[in-house]
């Protein structure tokens, strides 16, 4: 193989398996034995707890006031309002969402969409915490709802460093207008 060759391969759009870098993804071996695994993977341990979670405390819903089920579960619903014991299942797939848009948004081709992506999962977890409003405390619902705004008004901030045109000298303050 040439040195052009070497580029054109090494420059595959799909890139190269990190544990045999003369395997292409998603072709061969690749595709027929790994992705399934990671798919599996995935659904298994990334969309099994919170799915186990809210399976047991929902199978213990009648009974959450029990001793019995309190000393076992409480650790799941307690900060819950009770319409609401349920809540630490949607908490663990909104940090899975966060996690998926930090991933996948790599692939994206601008860095200033992968922090558009970012900033809008943000303002929609805000929006479900905020209207929902499961937590019996008013205190920590205020607190989660700063901690999110805080998160994006920094990924907001960002925007400043990464995007790709300055503003033109008549957009500038102190900008002569011609």
């Amino acid at each position: 193989m040439d040195g052009h060759d070497a580029l054109l391969q090494a420059a595959w759009r799909n890139g190269y398996w990190v544990r045999d870098m003369a395997q292409q993804c998603y072709t061969g071996v690749h595709l027929r034995l790994y992705v399934p695994i990671g798919i599996a993977s995935v659904i298994v341990l990334c969309l099994g707890p919170p799915l186990a979670s809210f399976l047991i405390l929902w199978h213990h819903r009648a009974a959450l006031g029990s001793k019995n089920v309190r000393q076992r579960y409480s650790f799941l619903y307690a900060r819950y309002k009770p319409r609401f014991f349920w809540w630490e299942s949607v908490l663990m797939l909104e940090e899975l969402v966060l996690v998926a848009v930090e991933v996948f948004g790599r692939g994206l081709k601008s860095v200033t969409h992968q922090i558009l992506v970012m900033l809008a999962a943000f303002i929609v977890i805000s929006a479900i915490n905020i209207t929902c409003r499961p937590n019996r405390l008013r205190v920590i619902t205020m607190l989660e709802f700063m901690s999110m705004t805080i998160l994006s008004l920094t990924v907001s901030l960002s925007l400043f460093f990464v995007v790709d045109q300055g503003l033109s000298a008549a957009d500038e303050v102190g900008g002569t207008i011609s």
